[in-house]
């Protein structure tokens, strides 16, 4: 799961349009791979504290504001050593997850394709055209009806992580597997809850 963790970040790293991504992280890592692959296995098997190399805040442009300014969005750029037992974890507890979200939602999805073992999510732009296609349907199924579009204001940053962890705790605590009861305590444990 280690392996395939460090797999899918180097492949969604390579192929995605990430903005905050350090090549000199992943080639270090590249190096000694099986080393640290190993370590952190043994790491997250014996549910041994994982020191952090903790988050770099980035600031990515936005948009322009009035007075011409730029408007920047800070982002959080964080290392292979710290990105890598979170998406172990996230192979875990993902299909957990998967069951429990809304049909309409697109982004960010889970991919379950075992002919694209290495990719973290669904690809969006599959995805987008269906969400779009589905909102134009129930436009045109309502001529009369009302439609809004909205954005959260720091979604993220604001969003409710004890409710969050609630939900995702009792996801997990249906499920009798060790593995999964184990990556949700080191979880909750605080390991991804930064």
């Amino acid at each position: 799961n280690v392996y395939r963790a460090y797999f899918q970040l180097r492949q969604y790293h390579d192929k995605e349009d990430a903005l905050f991504f350090d090549v000199f992280d992943y080639n270090l890592f590249d190096k000694e791979s099986a080393f640290y692959c190993g370590l952190i296995s043994e790491l997250l098997r014996e549910e041994s504290a994982i020191k952090k190399i903790d988050f770099y805040m980035i600031d990515i442009p936005k948009k322009v504001d009035e007075s011409d300014l730029p408007v920047y969005r800070k982002m959080a750029y964080a290392s292979i050593f710290d990105l890598l037992p979170v998406q172990a974890i996230f192979n875990i507890i993902a299909p957990l997850i998967e069951e429990r979200l809304n049909a309409c939602s697109y982004g960010y999805r889970w991919n379950s394709d075992p002919a694209l073992p290495y990719q973290i999510f669904q690809d969006w732009r599959i995805a987008y055209p269906k969400f779009r296609n589905s909102a134009l349907d129930a436009l045109s199924d309502n001529e009369g009806g009302w439609y809004f579009c909205c954005d959260i204001k720091s979604y993220y940053d604001t969003i409710k992580h004890d409710l969050l962890l609630a939900q995702l705790n009792d996801a997990v605590s249906k499920n009798d597997d060790h593995a999964i009861k184990n990556a949700l305590k080191l979880l909750v444990a605080g390991y991804v809850s930064q």
